[in-house]
């Protein structure tokens, strides 16, 4: 298990701050409002918007995290595939034309050129 980063760590005091002192109701209740949540969506991606690189910029045999896909139909069928915001993947192949050959859990998914240009990802290490 990978240790977190301190800019991680300050991020997640950040935002337990922000939750206890602006919604204390969040805190006693025990829950989470859509705009206390909305918020640590937009926080956690200005954290990693610096790390990110467009999916069609991995190397082959690199491990990448998913950090952002596209809406619309194509994020449905990706999550029908398992893959969602916060998934490991390992790039297998880069095919002429742009296709990336991803794999996770064993299955291989190619993902087209303009689909791969609108997958941010972060690296990891191996």
């Amino acid at each position: 298990m990978r240790m977190m980063e301190d800019r991680e760590l300050d991020f997640v005091r950040n935002c337990l701050n922000f939750e206890e002192y602006t919604t204390r109701g969040i805190v006693e209740g025990g829950g989470y409002t859509t705009n206390s949540l909305a918020f640590l969506q937009s926080e956690f991606s200005k954290m990693v918007k610096d790390d990110t690189i467009g999916l069609h910029r991995v190397e082959k045999g690199k491990k990448v995290r998913l950090v952002e896909i596209p809406k619309g139909k194509s994020r449905i069928q990706m999550m029908r595939l398992g893959l969602i915001e916060g998934t490991v993947v390992r790039c297998l192949q880069r095919l002429p034309g742009g296709t990336i050959v991803i794999e996770r859990h064993r299955q291989e998914i190619a993902i087209g050129a303009a689909l791969a240009k609108e997958i941010l990802v972060t690296e990891m290490e191996t």
